[in-house]
């Protein structure tokens, strides 16, 4: 037993560096060829990497890569990337500008996943860390990520509907697609002690060939929330916006994680 224990362990080691070092996936039959191993016997481990979201598969060509888990638990986004150091830079540019938390989220399923935060120097006010995860709809960050969700698509994504979170979450849908569709013309998404009480959100989407990458937002305590500080963060996250976004269309990222690993 301890030595199927040991086995079962390395080829789980195998499928991520496997899948680590390999541009497009891998599918099972070709992990199988690789490890020199049944097809059975890695079937089960896969299966339950993906359910724990280590891996993911591409459902049209049956091909695996490595998972948003890996990278939340790896550590992987304190890398070498280029445009990980140039993203860094532009947050620390918000941060420094308004002096609260400006953060980098992913749309998840149905949640916004903070990937990378650069944090406010004050020492008294919000506290983040990449893998906070919100429900998308009620979080500054998530509704920037949903901007361009269809109702039907909103509906997909909660199918058991929008839980209150505090009493000022929205939970209905009429009211969030309306508030997306708003955020959508005035290029912002707001959230007022929604997901969190006393915190008030600015959120942007990062757009690549009409399809939403990533987002940016500032996480502000409300306390110290001000219309001078609102319209300096509105300021910075649209220059960062749009920096950014000349770099997705330049090297062609429509890939969140790549921003970070």
């Amino acid at each position: 037993m301890k030595e199927q224990n040991h086995r079962s362990t390395s080829r789980v080691l195998d499928i991520f560096e496997l899948l680590a070092h390999s541009e497009r996936g891998l599918t099972l039959t070709e992990l199988a060829k690789e490890m020199d191993a049944p097809k059975s016997s890695i079937f089960p481990i896969i299966h339950t990497m993906e359910e724990r979201q280590f891996v993911q598969c591409d459902a049209a060509s049956s091909r695996y890569r490595i998972g948003y888990q890996s990278y939340l638990v790896g550590g992987m986004f304190r890398g070498d990337n280029p445009f990980y150091a140039f993203i860094s830079s532009r947050m620390k540019e918000i941060t420094d500008a308004c002096m609260e938390t400006t953060n980098l989220g992913m749309l998840v399923g149905p949640l916004a996943t903070y990937i990378a935060v650069c944090e406010s120097p004050n020492p008294v006010g919000y506290r983040a860390y990449v893998g906070i995860k919100f429900p998308a709809y009620c979080s500054g960050i998530g509704k920037a990520l949903l901007i361009n969700k269809s109702k039907e698509e909103l509906r997909d994504l909660y199918p058991e509907g929008l839980e209150s979170k505090t009493p000022n979450t929205i939970t209905d849908f009429d009211q969030l697609y309306n508030q997306l569709q708003l955020a959508k013309l005035e290029g912002f998404a707001y959230e007022d002690a929604e997901a969190r009480e006393e915190i008030y959100c600015v959120g942007v989407p990062l757009i690549n060939k009409n399809e939403v990458v990533a987002a940016l937002s500032v996480s502000v305590p409300k306390y110290r929330l001000t219309d001078e500080k609102i319209g300096i963060i509105r300021q910075q996250l649209q220059k960062a916006r749009e920096q950014i976004q000349q770099y997705l269309e330049k090297f062609n990222i429509t890939d969140g994680w790549s921003l970070v690993s």
